[in-house]
């Protein structure tokens, strides 16, 4: 049987969502990382794309802050991780479709590859 355990904030995690503000959409990302290290992407209700990763270690997981992307798009809306690669597609209301990309190993900085106007 598989034991539940609780994710606490690491020291270093600070960014703090204000009462206006939730997360519509969280996804894990693909790509090779160590073990017990996964990173995960989400999309916010202030137009923010931020990269997290997440530490699961058996005595004290935690949760700290590896980028954000501002203004992803004007009313971001769906956000989904692109299978077998580190890379992630979104969409807005803005309509317009992107294909990000990390640009270093870390994780810490993200490219908009590609980008496709609906309108």
């Amino acid at each position: 049987m598989s034991q539940m355990r609780t994710f606490t904030e690491g020291s270093s995690f600070q960014r703090a969502l204000s009462k206006d503000v939730y997360i519509f959409n969280l996804v894990r990302l693909g790509g090779t990382t160590t073990v017990g290290l996964y990173y995960f992407a989400y999309i916010a209700s202030d137009d923010t794309l931020p990269i997290i990763s997440v530490t699961s270690p058996l005595s004290s997981p935690s949760i700290n802050p590896i980028s954000v992307v501002s203004k992803a798009h004007q009313g971001i809306s769906c956000l989904v991780a692109l299978k077998k690669s580190a890379g992630l597609a979104t969409a807005g209301r803005d309509g317009k479709v992107k294909i990000w990309v990390p640009q270093t190993d870390d994780r810490k900085d993200w490219q908009a590859a590609m980008e496709v106007s609906t309108r």
